[in-house]
């Protein structure tokens, strides 16, 4: 487990992430905090605000006295691998979501577990890339240069790749790269799209030097 012949799959969303994420997983594992006494102390953090993604590898329940379950997630975004505890109600509510092998981004709080002697997060709220998408995104920006030798084709293309995922949400702007200057135009309420992991892969590969399309 954890050996990928092609590339990690979080290498997909990495850079876009980047973008929402407090940082990489290995930062977080070994981040400590001066403590307020000074004299070259430290401790480890504790109850620190963040947002994170990764893969996740493992998801482990036990239950409680209650009958409810508590996970323990293995979350890893191939810089390190983190523990990430979900508790009773949390699980229930993001249970469908926390999945081997999905890709996911949690919302919580990094501290210092004693009995596990590291850094441990509590989870607060789980979302896939595409929910995670919706709640950031400032809009979708597509490039266009305006001396591209197949551009009316290319502009038909991309009118039918955004014709199938429109009804979302997510602003749609148009740029027009001219020669020592630029255009853009912000298309209407109807081409609002839902910005699917499918809508990035088409347009990746209708405009392969872009590659980055959401902007947060």
């Amino acid at each position: 487990m954890g050996l990928y012949l092609t590339g990690h799959p979080f290498d997909s969303v990495r850079e876009e992430m980047s973008a929402i994420i407090s940082g990489k997983l290995s930062t977080l594992h070994d981040m400590e905090l001066a403590t307020s006494g000074g004299g070259g102390q430290y401790r480890r953090a504790k109850g620190k605000p963040v947002k994170v993604a990764g893969l996740v590898l493992e998801v482990r329940t036990r239950p409680t006295k209650s009958g409810a379950n508590i996970a323990t997630v293995i979350l890893d975004d191939g810089s390190a691998r983190m523990e990430a505890v979900a508790y009773s109600e949390v699980f229930e509510n993001y249970r469908e979501t926390l999945q081997v092998e999905q890709i996911v981004v949690i919302e919580g709080s990094v501290s210092f577990d004693d009995f596990a002697g590291q850094n441990r997060i509590s989870i607060d709220t789980v979302m896939t890339i595409q929910q995670a998408r919706e709640k950031y995104l400032k809009d979708l920006l597509i490039e266009i240069n305006e001396d591209a030798s197949d551009r009316a084709e290319q502009i038909t293309r991309l009118h039918n790749v955004l014709g199938k995922f429109r009804g979302g949400n997510c602003p749609v702007k148009i740029k027009v790269k001219l020669k020592g200057a630029s255009s853009a135009l912000t298309l209407s309420e109807e081409w609002k799209v839902i910005p699917k992991d499918e809508l990035m892969d088409e347009l990746k590969k209708e405009l392969p030097e872009q590659q980055r399309f959401i902007r947060y």
